[in-house]
């Protein structure tokens, strides 16, 4: 049994942080959910013989339906932040000093590029900008801030035996090793005409094998990049549709996620969409090795520009379970989200 404070922090630490990155990746991929278009700022000057890139015709559809598909303009650039709030009960029946509350939150801020566009497809830049974490509970307490100075970690003594180990590391220096080479990471999408992604690159830094959090670059670049209407180009109101994706490369292996949105009204070069969803375990066990998610679900609204083929607003709650056996002890770990999506 797990009796001492150092014991019981050897647990709780690593399940604690790999919640809060199960979390962060589950964000990226969720709650890009409606998030494919891009804003459309001032148009560069260009040379008067060189005709400026025209954004890809809107897709004509009949009386009565609604266009979601997303569009994009070569030279467009879009800000985004992504918000998640978390709060987990965690409870071990074989060991009830490891119960508790954790508290978490992160902060994505999301460069869109479009590099090129032509009736074919487009090639767009995905760039995670900046990066926040903060976890609070008994086992963890730290914060990151990408844009704060990294902390200087004190030269080893004379004699010592050599760089820091994990364990040997501060809450914040721990949450930094993960998340600042995240900084920067650039993924390279091309989709076709639809705005189906036909091929993702880059991302290496995301994956846990690289230390990241977790978050697989298909699935982050699908939902923020194409949106929701899953290669359609007419909805009606009233209609619904399914999409499955996949997230890959979690803490708890690969996930399978179900979405089914829902077309409420549309007025005014707006529409707003209601979607409902539930996460299941996918074929690949994760580095939690003996954790498995549980029922686990989510829903939400967003409002998609269909002037523009962009999204204007979007929110959503989510329920997660994780429950197994973790370092020898039977756990259980419920947490509640709220995350936005926001176009700066």
């Amino acid at each position: 049994m797990l009796g001492s404070t150092a014991a019981r922090t050897r647990v709780a630490r690593p399940l604690a942080v790999a919640t809060l990155l199960l979390a962060t990746a589950r964000t990226n991929a969720q709650d890009g959910g409606g998030s494919g278009g891009l804003g459309k700022p001032p148009t560069p000057p260009v040379p008067a013989r060189t005709p400026a890139p025209e954004r890809a015709p809107k897709p004509q559809a009949a009386p009565g339906e609604i266009n979601l598909a997303p569009r994009f303009r070569a030279g467009d650039v879009a800000r985004y932040v992504m918000v998640n709030d978390q709060v987990s009960d965690t409870r071990s029946p074989s060991n009830p000093a490891l119960d508790g509350r954790t508290t978490q939150k992160s902060e994505f801020g999301l460069v869109v590029r479009v590099k090129d566009s032509s009736p074919e497809g487009a090639t767009i830049e995905l760039v995670y900008e900046s990066v926040k974490l903060e976890i609070d509970s008994a086992a963890i307490k730290g914060k990151f801030d990408s844009a704060a100075p990294p902390t200087k970690t004190p030269a080893p003594a004379p004699g010592a035996r050599g760089p820091a180990l994990p364990g040997d590391l501060s809450d914040d220096e721990m949450l930094a090793s993960m998340a600042r080479p995240m900084v920067g990471v650039t993924l390279t999408i091309k989709t076709d005409a639809r705005g189906n992604i036909l091929s993702v690159t880059g991302g290496e830094a995301l994956s846990l094998g690289a230390g990241g959090p977790g978050i697989d670059p298909k699935a982050a670049a699908g939902w923020l990049i194409t949106g929701t209407s899953g290669g359609r180009t007419a909805v009606r109101v009233g209609e619904s549709w399914t999409n499955d994706d996949r997230l890959g490369g979690t803490p708890v292996g690969d996930l399978a996620m179900r979405t089914t949105h829902r077309l409420d009204r549309a007025s005014r070069g707006e529409a707003d969409v209601s979607f409902t969803g539930r996460i299941q375990p996918g074929s690949a066990s994760g580095a939690l090795q003996g954790i498995q998610i549980g029922p686990s679900t989510y829903a939400g609204q967003y409002v998609w520009d269909t002037e523009s083929g962009q999204l204007k607003s979007m929110r959503t709650e989510s329920a997660v379970t994780l429950d197994g056996k973790f370092a020898g002890q039977d756990m259980s770990v419920k947490s509640r989200s709220a995350s936005t999506v926001t176009r700066r």
